[in-house]
């Protein structure tokens, strides 16, 4: 805080993605948002840099985990502009994570409409990386999503299929 009001984005991006590291291991959820969301804003006011962009990209998969059993749709803005970072930067892997928490949390608000579409997004994303143990956990997400929207054959076959990969492999 100090340090944010100084004008020292480094120090201040620094403390502030501790602080948010801190109150998620402690399961403080609503203090990990608010300082995950002070460290972005620190980093948004440094230079652009191929550093500072996969730093930011880090701070948003962890604000998203910690939005996830705490949704608002305010969340969902921040992770709109990291699929759009990571669109410019070519970064399918970063594209795959935050669509997929963009999928998360739409179910989590109940929109599952949205919630299968980031999901797709996500999967193609995730497909073209590579990213097995992603690929299962968007599929699941998009098992639960189908649930909700009443479409139960694909949502058992889904859910089938991810409970038997977690099965063998966990």
């Amino acid at each position: 805080y100090h340090y944010g009001a100084g004008g020292q984005a480094t120090d201040a991006a620094d403390f502030a993605e501790l602080a948010g590291d801190k109150a998620i291991a402690a399961t403080a959820l609503d203090r990990a948002q608010s300082q995950y969301q002070a460290a972005l804003a620190a980093l948004d006011q440094l230079e652009p840099s191929n550093s500072n962009y996969r730093r930011w990209i880090s701070i948003v998969q962890r604000l998203a985990l910690a939005c996830v059993f705490d949704p608002s749709r305010e969340s969902l803005e921040v992770l709109h502009r990291a699929v759009a970072l990571a669109a410019a930067h070519d970064d399918q892997a970063a594209i795959a994570s935050a669509e997929f928490w963009l999928g998360n949390i739409n179910y989590a608000l109940g929109e599952s409409r949205a919630a299968t579409q980031h999901c797709e997004r996500a999967l193609a994303a995730a497909n073209r990386v590579g990213d097995a143990r992603l690929i299962v956990e968007i599929r699941t997400t998009l098992g639960q999503a189908a649930a909700t929207a009443c479409d139960y054959g694909r949502s058992l076959r889904l859910l089938d299929e991810a409970i038997e990969i977690k099965r063998r492999h966990r």
